[in-house]
């Protein structure tokens, strides 16, 4: 069978029912309902059968996964507990129909136009010590990156996002990859726990349009090179392709790291959001916007499931940006079920912050009555998988990032700003979201850099010609104080403990007149909250110089027990390199040297800068430090940074990537 075959027809066995059941299964064959119009050798029989689910829907799959189907439904949650218990806010309320939903949809948001398109397992802990993790906000709240270890094997997203390789580290020298993990899709983000990885992405998914272009045709026609594949089966019609996005959940069992095997796969129409993994529950988000022409099939959930913000129904506020977000979670000792699966209209999400019992959800919005900007913000419950909504609340300003929020104690905590020409405010909120302490006025006509909340205490940094270094105290929730102030040239765009009385913070040089120059890295003594200093300082290149480290604090490497930071820089737009410190109280930052990846020279011998070079991470693993770049793995000895060795990844060229299979669901409608 050709490409072109392939890209419009082809089907996979993981991929589940998104409409009513995001895991509908799929029962007995229906292969006398098909019929082809060509010739037997070219026969599309041969290679496509239909599979008729116990919900009754139709799907086209290739016939060599016939023996992998599952003929049972798999729940799509664990119980039917409501989502907001009797105590729950006022301001949350839940669709009675889908006639419901879309007048509520119709009077808050536009039309839109376009889109078609032709048994448990038992989990262990990693042995091996001595290595890092990923640098994480919330202790023991683990985080999806592109890159894991557990201290004997590495596993690391290809630069296409289309592949997991799995290395054996154990020996630096002997390092190697072992085997490869294709996807269908782009991966975003792993985890990995003992002998489970599990690989979250974003999937294209093609659906059959159910509502019918002719209602003349008995018959549901596939054109195919001019030729027709009809399938038999009642008042059914000629087809049209929906394409939409989902988040797909793929968890596999590495027990054999060099023989990967899929345990389950589940996939959830929206765009991946964010996801989290604490002990074996890992928590995605997902995003949809919907419109005011939606249809039923355009729901990941039955509409009588989704939750929404109650609000005037005004029929001139219209908000282009309203959207679905879905929170689901999953045990991975038990991987083919979904544990529960909650829904919420809401407007577009823009920050997630989770802590061990909450996500919170945060949206922006800008009031035109009020003229102000305000952030409202969603506490979803969470423990052992059961997923429960909170409370809402709203509060005037904007959020830097993720990072400007913290819960701590039974109170949520923001740092947000008021505009440019105004100021920046810390709220204190308590679980049922309603204020209850605020400090306002914090560095008027300055900008918000960066932010962290540390136990009682909240550092902030805001810029405009000079970096003022903020310490607030927050013991009392309902009067949060200033304590000390900083002022210095440059900005900190991150915030990173050394310990509880000392910050380190990372971002740029300015000189007296606030023109940038290098990478800052900056360590601040709090000892005395009242008059904090910067007891040390190390400037990297010029201008010129960036570091991702500072936008993707997963990039940011830092040990206190081995005394170790490391920074990926990029200077002069040409030279990328990890710059690699000895750090301590006493002596600062101490530079130990530098690691750099081969780079691209041309024939007349200058080096070029090479995107795939550019260090975008680090590890360590007792005494080795290890790289990451889109093509290598490079690892250095940590005591003198000389090379040991280094494994060139088995890419693949990103023209040469294989066609994404597209997923055709069939809906009989038999009955209309």
């Amino acid at each position: 069978m050709n490409l072109r075959k392939k890209m419009v027809l082809a089907t996979i066995v993981v991929c589940m029912a998104l409409l009513v059941n995001l895991n509908a299964g799929y029962g007995d064959l229906v292969a006398d309902d098909l019929e082809y119009d060509g010739e037997p050798e070219d026969s599309f029989y041969k290679d496509y059968a239909v599979v008729k689910g116990e919900d009754g829907r139709l799907l086209l799959i290739p016939k060599e996964n016939i023996e992998a189907v599952d003929s049972s439904i798999r729940p799509t949650r664990s119980s039917d507990s409501p989502f907001v218990d009797k105590k729950g806010p006022e301001e949350i309320g839940r669709f009675s129909s889908f006639e419901e939903l879309r007048r509520y949809v119709g009077n808050h948001t536009y039309q839109y136009y376009g889109g078609y398109a032709t048994g448990g397992r038992k989990v262990t802990e990693g042995t091996a010590l001595g290595h890092s993790n990923t640098n994480v906000q919330v202790a023991g709240v683990d985080e999806g990156d592109i890159v894991k270890t557990d201290g004997d094997y590495a596993y690391i997203v290809s630069k296409d996002g289309g592949s997991v390789f799995i290395a054996d580290v154990d020996s630096p020298e002997d390092a190697v990859v072992v085997s490869t993990v294709n996807v269908i899709g782009s991966i975003r983000e792993i985890y990995v726990r003992g002998d489970t990885l599990i690989v979250l992405g974003r999937r294209e998914v093609y659906q059959i349009d159910p509502e019918p272009d002719s209602l003349e045709s008995q018959y549901c026609s596939v054109r195919n090179n001019g030729k027709k594949i009809k399938f038999n089966i009642g008042r059914f019609y000629y087809l049209k392709y929906i394409r939409y996005e989902a988040t797909f959940i793929d968890i596999l069992d590495i027990e054999d790291r060099e023989k990967p095997s899929l345990l389950d796969s589940h996939i959830i129409r929206g765009s991946h959001l964010g996801s989290r993994m604490i002990g074996n529950h890992v928590y995605a988000l997902t995003s949809s916007y919907l419109y005011s022409n939606l249809q039923e099939y355009d729901l990941p959930v039955p509409a009588t499931d989704i939750y929404y913000l109650k609000c005037p129904d005004d029929p001139d506020y219209l908000d282009s940006y309203l959207q679905l977000t879905t929170i689901l979670s999953i045990d991975i000792a038990k991987p083919s079920t979904i544990v529960d699966l909650r829904a919420v209209l809401m407007w577009a999400s823009s920050d997630i912050y989770v802590s061990l019992n909450n996500i919170y959800i945060t949206n922006y919005d800008y009031n035109y009555v009020e003229n102000a900007h305000l952030t409202s913000i969603h506490r979803i419950a969470i423990d052992n998988g059961d997923i429960l909504y909170g409370a809402y609340g709203e509060i005037e300003g904007t959020l830097l990032n993720r990072y400007s929020m913290d819960e701590y104690e039974g109170y949520f905590r923001a740092a947000v700003s008021i505009g440019f020409s105004s100021s920046n405010r810390v709220y204190v909120l308590d679980m049922d979201l309603d204020i209850v302490g605020c400090l306002e006025g914090i560095a008027p006509n300055e900008v918000l850099y960066s932010a962290r909340f540390m136990g009682e205490r909240l550092y902030l940094v805001t810029f405009r010609r000079i970096d003022p270094f903020f310490v607030i105290d927050l013991s009392d929730p309902e009067n949060p104080e200033m304590l000390g102030e900083l002022v210095l040239p440059g900005w900190s765009d991150y915030l990173h403990p050394y310990d509880e009385d000392h910050i380190i913070g990372l971002g740029r040089e300015t000189d007296s007149f606030g023109r940038t120059l290098g990478v800052k890295l900056s360590l601040f003594d709090v000892v005395d909250v009242e008059n904090p200093t910067e007891v040390s300082k190390f400037v990297m290149g010029d201008r010129y110089t960036r570091t991702i480290a500072a936008d993707d604090p997963h990039a940011f490497l830092f040990s206190r027990e081995e005394n170790l930071l490391v920074i990926p820089v990029i200077y002069n737009y040409t030279v990328t390199c990890a710059y690699v410190f000895d750090i301590t109280l006493g002596s600062g930052f101490e530079l130990k040297g530098t690691v750099s990846h081969p780079r691209y020279q041309n024939p007349y011998g200058y080096y070029w800068y090479n995107y795939d070079s550019e260090i975008k991470r680090s590890f360590y693993i007792d005494d080795a430090l290890y790289t990451l770049s889109n093509n290598y793995l490079q690892i250095n000895d940590l005591n003198d940074l000389h090379e040991i060795n280094i494994i060139e990844l088995p890419n693949k060229p990103y023209n040469s990537r294989e066609v994404q299979v597209m997923c055709i669901y069939i809906e009989p409608f038999m009955n209309r």
